[in-house]
């Protein structure tokens, strides 16, 4: 019998593992070591995190990145998309 039948049976309900011992330790791992790289870096590389120069480049670099995503999607019409055409007005509708 495996474990969560145990469970299901003593707790009265029909609860369904979506994932896989070995999906969910997966994913744990991915995690664990994602959060563990983080931290080694913030440690790492404490002093240039305190350097102003590098959080200018950094947010210049943002700003273009997110400038960008402005313009494309003022050049591409986002009628494309989000879009629909009103029956009675018969015009295009933006959502």
């Amino acid at each position: 019998m495996k474990f969560i039948e145990i469970i299901n049976s003593e707790l009265k309900t029909d609860v369904k593992l979506k994932l896989t011992l070995s999906q969910a330790l997966k994913a744990n791992l991915i995690i664990t070591g994602l959060v563990s790289l983080q931290i080694f870096l913030i440690i790492f590389w404490y002093k240039a995190l305190l350097n102003r120069y590098i959080w200018s480049i950094v947010c210049f670099i943002i700003w273009i990145v997110c400038t960008g995503g402005y313009v494309y999607v003022k050049v591409e019409k986002p009628e494309k998309y989000l879009s629909h055409i009103d029956e009675e007005t018969k015009k295009v509708v933006i959502d």
